[in-house]
């Protein structure tokens, strides 16, 4: 076996977490020298994030020799998360199917939760008209694929080299895939029926839930 290939895996994959434990810094040492911690907890506040942020920026700033300022960060933090914790945007994560966000106040689950059920009713009636579509772009996919095997056995029947017995068995075939095709027809038009009914509800939901 040769030496390099024992040696060599190791350090790359050593040299792999040194690269990814330095890419999960959350602050640089400038940062870190300058940092109004105020500021910083007003923006982990403000972007969603909870206070356990805080321990990866103690952690990032521990190599440069800076301790975050507890009580200020803990202040700033506050603030961010009253302003992120309102009912636009509660409804808003709702909509793109998020869970509640847990770093919102008790106090405001009143005013917030809501919403968040609001933006919940969008997103199942979104996720109601995607399913629809889903199933029918299936269906259509399923016709088309008919479409091109009847073409294809159109072609074998008319061909010259083509056996008695062989041709019996096409053109049965393609009576049977053309009464499927028939029945895909009404399925898809009784999905675009269905489909143009929910997305007219999701609209006026959304013309009626707004924050």
């Amino acid at each position: 076996m040769n030496s390099s290939s024992s040696i060599h895996p190791p350090f790359v994959y050593l040299l792999m977490v040194v690269l990814t434990l330095a890419g999960c810094a959350s602050m640089s040492e400038k940062e870190c020298t300058t940092a109004d911690w105020r500021l910083i907890g007003y923006e982990d506040g403000i972007a969603g994030r909870s206070t356990l942020r805080l321990q990866a920026h103690r952690e990032a700033c521990a190599e440069h020799g800076v301790t975050p300022v507890l009580d200020v960060y803990l202040a700033g933090h506050r603030e961010g998360v009253l302003v992120y914790c309102r009912p636009g945007k509660v409804f808003s994560l709702a909509r793109e199917g998020h869970t509640y966000p847990e770093i919102c106040p008790v106090e405001l689950e009143q005013e917030l939760r809501p919403a968040y059920r609001d933006g919940a009713k969008v997103y199942q009636q979104r996720s109601r008209v995607q399913k629809i579509e889903q199933r029918m772009a299936a269906k259509q996919n399923e016709f088309n694929e008919i479409d091109q095997t009847l073409a294809d056995y159109q072609k074998q029947i008319i061909a010259r080299h083509t056996a008695d017995a062989r041709r019996l068995e096409l053109l049965a075939e393609t009576v049977s895939l053309s009464k499927r095709q028939d029945r895909l027809e009404e399925e898809i038009s009784a999905l675009e029926d269905r489909l143009q009914s929910r997305r007219q509800q999701l609209k006026r939901m959304e013309a009626r839930l707004q924050y």
